[in-house]
């Protein structure tokens, strides 16, 4: 696929066109069973200009983000177990950052860069009647690639951005009877469990990592 974006900033009188493609490709090596699969895509956001402190306006380009993808799908046991094991990489560029000069005059750059990269893994399992399961779990290796030295001698270079843990997972158990006099009745049980992860770019503010239980009845 192929998507075209015109951005139309009416404040600032600015209009910018953008290309975003998407490429995918899945191969079944056993029928009905296993698959490999690939995918490009990438995607990006649109900036409106800003203005310098001497009244002129500087415009961007659109910050850019692009992921490839590939792994397997699998279907086993007359279908009774599904699943996707994949690993990605998504690389960010041209992000917009605001930096300070000697004199403490703020300014917008155009040279950021931020890496992700990590597994996924998911399963949906109805191994007999009525038994259902899912499973999920994600790394995600993820950093500031590329960050300017502020005039306070401070950078978010290397740092993990806010907000993004860097393991967490998902899962959910359920039954419910289908015959006799408990027909209808259902029991579930599941929880959501994510690593410690930032605050802030900047790494100094730390939020504790968290596991969630739940249950249905």
């Amino acid at each position: 696929s192929l998507r075209g974006d015109r951005f139309h900033d009416v404040a600032n009188d600015y209009m910018q066109t953008s290309w975003s493609p998407k490429l995918g490709l899945v191969y079944q090596v056993v029928k009905d069973q296993l698959s490999i699969f690939g995918n490009y895509m990438n995607g990006f956001k649109n900036v409106a200009p800003s203005l310098l402190s001497d009244n002129t306006k500087q415009v961007f380009k659109p910050e850019q983000a692009n992921q490839l993808e590939y792994g397997v799908k699998f279907e086993l046991l007359q279908g009774k177990i599904n699943g996707t094991v994949s690993v990605y990489d998504i690389q960010v560029k041209d992000k917009v950052r605001t930096v300070l000069d000697a004199n403490n005059i703020a300014s917008s750059v155009q040279d950021g860069t931020q890496n992700s990269k990590g597994i996924e893994f998911d399963i949906i399992a109805n191994p007999f009647p009525g038994f259902h399961v899912i499973m999920g779990y994600g790394y995600n290796d993820s950093s500031f690639e590329k960050s300017s030295m502020n005039a306070n001698g401070t950078s978010i270079e290397g740092k993990r951005p806010a907000g993004v843990p860097r393991n967490s997972a998902n899962y959910w158990l359920s039954y419910k009877f289908s015959e006799g006099s408990m027909n209808g009745f259902g029991l579930g049980f599941g929880g959501n469990y994510s690593d410690d992860y930032f605050f802030n770019d900047q790494n100094t503010v730390k939020v504790s990592g968290f596991h969630t239980m739940d249950a249905t009845v």
